[in-house]
């Protein structure tokens, strides 16, 4: 009887934001490189289906994704601070086509590859945004220093003219500098969320919720 776990929301909160930011960061390029992998070797193992040598490629690709998420718990591990519960695998049996085709009967080989498709588009929305959160925090506080760096013609105006706030180059530097302070106080709470938003997909479908 597996342990059961415990739930995302119940952890994520609580999480240092390094850690946090450090998941979402490595993760951006991990998922990359496994929706490559994995998309293409399963079309490619679909498309030959018709002959054997697309069993053997989904074969290979459904191990790739094993790998993966492996990976992927181990990250998990370090982000929680605990060992996730590891799901069971069955054993592939028979000679070289049998163990390829009983490892294509495993469900948890299958969600570990849906896994690695689905993740991407999730790692590059969280990757996006806690860079932009932090680029706009450092970036804000920081503009006071870097401002008279920028090209400033009569027809350029700030944001501060489109807000009402004046035009003068103090009004811009006062904005620019409290949107920054506003990114650096939630940007805790951004990142956590992004990191949670990862790790739950992660979690739904990578880890043994204790069922069996």
């Amino acid at each position: 009887m597996a342990t059961q776990a415990p739930p995302v929301p119940a952890a994520t909160p609580r999480l240092p934001v390094g850690r946090s930011a450090g998941y979402v960061l490595t993760g951006f390029p991990l998922a990359v490189a496994a929706f490559v992998l994995l998309l293409t070797g399963f079309a490619v193992g679909i498309g030959t289906l018709a002959i054997t040598i697309g069993v053997a490629v989904l074969a290979g690709t459904l191990a790739a994704a094993r790998v993966l998420a492996r990976v992927e718990r181990s990250r998990l591990d370090a982000l929680f601070g605990f060992r996730t519960p590891r799901p069971a695998y069955r054993m592939p049996h028979g000679g070289k086509l049998g163990r390829a085709v009983s490892a294509g009967a495993d469900p948890r080989r299958w969600l570990d590859l849906l896994h690695g498709i689905v993740a991407f588009p999730v790692a590059v929305a969280t990757f996006s945004i806690v860079v932009a959160w932090f680029a706009g925090a450092i970036g804000g506080l920081g503009y006071v220093l870097w401002e008279w760096s920028l090209s400033r013609g009569p027809d350029n105006h700030s944001l501060a003219y489109f807000l009402g706030l004046g035009d003068g180059r103090t009004a811009d530097i006062l904005l620019t500098t409290a949107l920054g302070a506003v990114m650096a106080v939630t940007l805790p709470w951004v990142v956590r969320g992004c990191a949670a938003m990862q790790a739950g997909l992660a979690w739904a479908l990578l880890i043994d919720h204790g069922d069996d």
